[in-house]
């Protein structure tokens, strides 16, 4: 009886997280009795509901709207302006493009054909899989459009290879000696240059022969994959697709909501601090640094899941014939054939794209003017392209002839007249995009604004800086060292959206304090809230690929805690590199005397 209600008490968990939370921590704001100790509140308040996921994030993140006002931080209206600003529409018009892509199916062309290019050796598969997926994360929702596109691609191939499996299984071997029955893996065979004796006929079939008169010992058996390493290869196939997903979202401004947060909240920490510059972050000059550091870590990564999966052989030399090769090549290519002929809604579509990735990289290049400066200083923004681009897409009509009338094209195929008859009206409608945007996410991004704001508002930023002061000692590619480590242990237990939400007003605020670029301290922290790779929690693309119920949590930690490394070490080097002297961090973007003005009784600044 008692075991049971203990299960009951449990299971209702949440109930009691939910009460008792902000029951526990009302002492703070009581004893304070300052917006620091009120901010504190909220901002912990927020941070466990977020980490026990007792109330749905986006709910979560709405929280300041009641309390920041009702604790007379800020007024109603300056909260509720923090949830929708240039950034919002910024994500929201990349939903929309990522959701036009999906609906036509343009995603699963590029994503079947890149396969096809590359090759269906295990180790050009496994490359393949990252590339593609790598690729489409830049662009698109990584759970969303990304991983749940990819993961049935992937499961027609491994399903495929169980097949060959199991017939293999089913067939013995009559060349066994003294009656053993051997089961071959058809999936794999050796090559003739292995004195194994197992060769491949020109049939396709195997036969075992001599191979310069060498017999085989009794008992001997020809060498092949195990089934252990088939379900190795398996684990390394679909661990590829969530970490490339993840590591994908970091090479672009829009690929994760987090860095839109980051980007957020340092346009918030200049504004409110009157900086004498802005803080540079646009999509174009993202590349500079979250570009490469992206790609090297997607390499990186990619050698290591051979390693780890393939094993060294696989990864460094030819190893052993995968004449599964030949099946995987079938299966993509009737996935492949299964799409038809390029559709012109899927040719509108990839215009669209290429038109608004070519209006984003030429906004602001930095190293020359770009197409902005036609226009009144500041008044045009990555937000604006997005948008005038996207708008056509719900004018445009995914089928010409049937939208004006006209008769279908003769010369098109069966298949194609049918899936042109069932197509939309237009390239993207209205309906169907509420359904598919990810509404929530422009939710979260407003609530670590609103965060931020009232941070600021409360001086919360800069105490939590005064109080660090020891940490000032640091040089400040040590500083981040130190907050990129604490940032990569926290969301290996906490999402990277929470954790960047409740981090960067935190870090921005050291930062100033200390007299550093902000910038310079906040995008590798945020970098590394995206390069969690050990458990399920930390990304969306982790948790997704987890629940898909081929990898075990041991799996992810053994590999993980490897990559971990790999990509803190990778991200510290591009900021203190490249990216320090391409952005002139060494330059601090504050007047001291406007931070005494408007911070006066926090301020600590060394410049």
């Amino acid at each position: 009886m008692a075991g049971e209600r203990a299960r009951r008490c449990w299971a209702a968990k949440r109930f009691w997280v939910v009460i008792l939370t902000p029951l526990l921590l009302l002492p703070l704001p009581i004893l304070t009795g300052d917006d620091i100790g009120k901010t504190g509140y909220i901002a912990l308040l927020m941070a466990i509901y977020w980490i026990t996921e007792a109330v749905p994030m986006a709910m979560t993140a709405l929280i300041p709207v009641a309390l920041v006002p009702l604790l007379g931080i800020m007024t109603a209206k300056d909260i509720s302006q923090q949830y929708w600003k240039d950034i919002s529409m910024l994500q929201l018009a990349g939903f929309i493009m990522a959701v036009a892509i999906e609906r036509c199916n343009l995603h699963k062309r590029m994503a079947l054909k890149m396969l096809l290019i590359v090759g269906t050796e295990p180790k050009r598969l496994l490359f393949g899989l990252m590339l593609i997926t790598w690729f489409l994360a830049m662009w698109m929702s990584t759970t969303g459009s990304t991983v749940a596109m990819m993961l049935p691609i992937l499961e027609a191939i491994l399903l495929r290879l169980e097949e060959l499996e199991t017939e293999n299984e089913e067939t013995p071997d009559n060349n066994s000696s003294e009656g053993e029955t051997y089961r071959e893996n058809p999936a794999y065979i050796t090559s003739p240059d292995d004195d194994t004796g197992v060769v491949k006929a020109d049939d396709g079939d195997l036969a075992h022969n001599k191979i310069n008169d060498v017999e085989k010992s009794p008992g001997e058996k020809p060498k092949r994959r195990s089934t252990s390493s088939i379900r190795d290869m398996q684990k390394g196939f679909t661990l590829s697709i969530a970490y490339a997903a993840s590591i994908g979202g970091t090479a672009t401004l829009t690929g994760h909501s987090t860095n839109l947060i980051f980007k957020d909240v340092a346009d918030q920490i200049y504004s409110d601090r009157k900086a004498l510059t802005d803080p540079g972050i646009t999509f174009a000059s993202w590349l500079i640094y979250g570009f490469p550091v992206s790609l090297l870590v997607m390499l990186c990564t990619c050698f290591v899941l051979q390693l780890f999966f393939l094993g060294w052989r696989d990864t460094f030399c030819q190893g052993q014939a995968f004449r599964g090769k030949e099946e995987v090549n079938k299966v993509l290519r009737k996935e492949y054939e299964r799409l038809g002929s390029m559709t012109f809604a899927e040719k509108a579509v990839l215009v669209h794209f290429v038109l608004l990735s070519l209006l984003w990289l030429t906004r602001d290049p930095r190293f020359i003017d770009g197409w902005s400066v036609g226009f009144k200083k500041g008044y045009v923004s990555d937000g604006t392209a997005a948008m005038a681009v996207i708008f056509s897409l719900f004018i445009i009509p995914s089928n010409p002839k049937k939208y004006f009338g006209f008769s279908p094209d003769t010369s098109t195929s069966d298949d194609d007249e049918d899936k042109d008859e069932d197509s939309p009206e237009t390239l993207m409608d209205w309906n169907y995009a509420q359904r598919k945007v990810a509404w929530n996410i422009l939710i979260l991004i407003g609530g670590g604004v609103a965060l931020a704001a009232a941070c600021e508002a409360s001086g919360l930023s800069d105490w939590v800086g005064a109080k660090l002061f020891t940490l000032s000692d640091l040089a400040p590619w040590q500083l981040i060292m130190v907050l990129c480590a604490v940032s990569t242990v926290m969301t290996e237990f906490v999402t990277n959206t929470a954790t960047t939400t409740l981090f960067m007003p935190i870090v921005g605020g050291v930062a100033v304090q200390f007299g550093y670029n902000p910038v310079y301290i906040m995008w590798p922290v945020e970098l590394c809230t995206n390069m969690t790779f050990m458990l399920p929690v930390g990304t969306s693309a982790n948790a997704f690929v987890f629940a898909y119920g081929r990898i075990r949590i041991i799996d992810m930690v053994k590999v993980g805690f490897v990559l971990n490394i790999v990509s803190f070490a990778i991200v510290n080097l591009g900021a203190s590199t490249w990216a320090y002297a391409a952005f002139k961090w060494s330059d601090f973007p504050f007047n001291s005397t406007s931070l005494v003005q408007s911070y006066g009784h926090y301020s600590t600044v060394f410049v």
